[in-house]
């Protein structure tokens, strides 16, 4: 329980700061390579919330809670990669 606990917080805690890191780079292409990584982090984190509802090491309401969560910032995450890749490619117009 304490090293599922564990990973899972290092997992989150791992996307939101590649997040801020990647946001304080200089251009598009190495934001996109840490928000890469971000939404590795965000995979990892889905992975790890499904283990622990399947261990019940966690009630379906924390799960639903936790997973509704960790949905959002990978949809956000996602969107912003879009962004930023769309911005970064030839005739892009930047």
């Amino acid at each position: 329980r304490y090293e599922l606990t564990a990973q899972l917080r290092r997992a989150a805690i791992s996307a939101g700061a590649n997040l801020a890191e990647g946001s304080a780079k200089r251009g598009a292409p190495e934001f996109a390579r840490y928000l890469d990584i971000a939404n590795g982090s965000l995979a990892e984190t889905e992975h790890l919330l499904l283990l622990a509802r399947t261990l019940e090491i966690a009630t379906m309401e924390q799960w639903e809670s936790l997973e509704a969560s960790r949905s959002l910032a990978a949809r956000l995450t996602q969107r912003l990669d879009q962004a930023v890749r769309k911005r970064k490619s030839p005739g892009a117009g930047s």
